[in-house]
């Protein structure tokens, strides 16, 4: 009885991650490559490749203007600081060129090695940034290809490195 009920639950989870074809009857999986689900459900209507170019990871630089006497609103003239990030982490803080180890111009004490959330939780959004490339040695990001199928309902598959990830 055991045996029979592992068999069971085996043929089920095998076909929990299964699907249709958006314009026939054909079973597809999580999984499968591009070339599999073209040949089981034909071209798509329309196909795009989505390119991220926001790589969280990649180098950063905040600008900040900070007001140095946030009591007295009658000063015109502000500070620049700027965080430079390395993997979301603070590598380097200056204030009008001068490198810091921590500072308080936010009101709270930002220091280097903060993450980019609690700089952003001491000093808001920064009115600039500067994005760099990812580092040479980190891997590519995943290509993601979408093929849209106007079926009814419209369908759309979504491939990650040439493999089905979740139909939308």
């Amino acid at each position: 009885m055991k045996k029979l009920l592992f068999f069971v639950a085996l043929i089920l989870s095998a076909q929990a991650n299964a699907m249709f074809c958006p314009n026939n009857f054909k079973t597809i999986n999580i999984g499968d490559t591009i070339d599999t689900v073209t040949k089981l459900c034909g071209a798509p209507d329309e196909q795009k490749e989505i390119k991220s170019t926001d790589d969280p990871n990649a180098p950063q630089e905040w600008t900040f203007y900070v007001n140095p006497d946030p009591t007295n609103s009658q000063q015109t003239t502000n500070l620049k600081m700027t965080v430079a990030f390395e993997n979301q982490k603070a590598g380097n803080i200056t204030v009008n060129g001068q490198s810091l180890v921590s500072t308080t111009i936010c009101g709270n004490i930002i220091s280097v090695g903060d993450t980019m959330q609690s700089i952003k939780a001491a000093c808001g959004s920064p009115p600039f940034v500067n994005k760099g490339q990812p580092q040479a040695d980190q891997p590519d990001k995943p290509k993601v290809v979408e093929y849209k199928y106007n079926s009814t309902p419209p369908i759309t598959l979504v491939f990650e490195n040439g493999m089905l990830k979740s139909r939308k």
